[in-house]
């Protein structure tokens, strides 16, 4: 269910992006720092995941608008998920003219900082960012939001977090995402329910080198 929440934003949401940001640039690019599979099973049916969501997004922008091109790069370290994205990928060849796609069998975290510290200038840029599970860390979030035109749909899965904030022995995950533990010195640390839950996200969205934050909080039933 998360991930179909996750995927109903991104669904909506990549399209329109693509619509404003190439209204003034040629090339756009699309980072899934996580893409797993391809597909995944929803109520006994296979949906589409993240990659083939931005695909057909993609491949719509670059038939619909001459001269745009998109660059779609999936990062997955799975080699089974490798195996099955790839072909979950024939039958959107071949490509339309302007897309281009790369599949990358990788740590994200390692590949986005090659990636970061080898290119002096993104196109603008969407990263999809699972940061708790599959993380990237705040510092090296902060290496892609301080680039000029990039965007993150950053998915926080606070109940995880919870626990791990009441459990010393996890705290090591808590510094790895942060990049170090000032986050024990913070008056969530004491707080509980709803109050505890509102000031993490404060801190977290204060720790984000980002002209603007918007945070939006979806329920489920576990």
């Amino acid at each position: 269910q998360v991930s179909r929440i996750k995927h109903a934003i991104l669904h909506r949401y990549l399209p329109a992006w693509a619509r404003i940001l190439g209204s003034s640039n040629q090339r756009l690019c699309y980072f899934d720092c996580y893409a797993g599979r391809g597909e995944y099973e929803f109520e006994g049916k296979r949906v589409d995941g993240s990659p083939l969501i931005a695909m057909r997004s993609a491949a719509r922008y670059v038939t619909a608008i001459p001269n745009r091109m998109m660059t779609v790069v999936l990062i997955e370290k799975g080699a089974k998920e490798v195996n099955a994205l790839q072909g979950y990928l024939e039958q959107f060849r071949p490509y339309p003219r302007g897309l281009q796609v790369h599949i990358a069998r990788a740590d994200s975290a390692t590949l986005i900082g090659e990636i970061l510290g080898q290119v002096d200038e993104l196109a603008p840029s969407f990263f999809l960012i699972d940061p708790y599970g599959h993380p990237l860390t705040i510092p090296l979030i902060n290496q892609i939001l301080d680039r000029k035109r990039t965007e993150a749909l950053i998915n926080l899965m606070w109940y995880r977090i919870n626990m791990d904030l009441a459990n010393p022995s996890v705290h090591h995950l808590v510094d790895k995402l942060f990049g170090d533990n000032s986050w024990c010195a913070q008056p969530f640390m004491n707080e509980g329910g709803k109050e505890r839950e509102e000031h993490f996200l404060e801190f977290f969205s204060s720790q984000l080198h980002a002209d603007f934050v918007l945070p939006f909080r979806i329920g489920f039933d576990p």
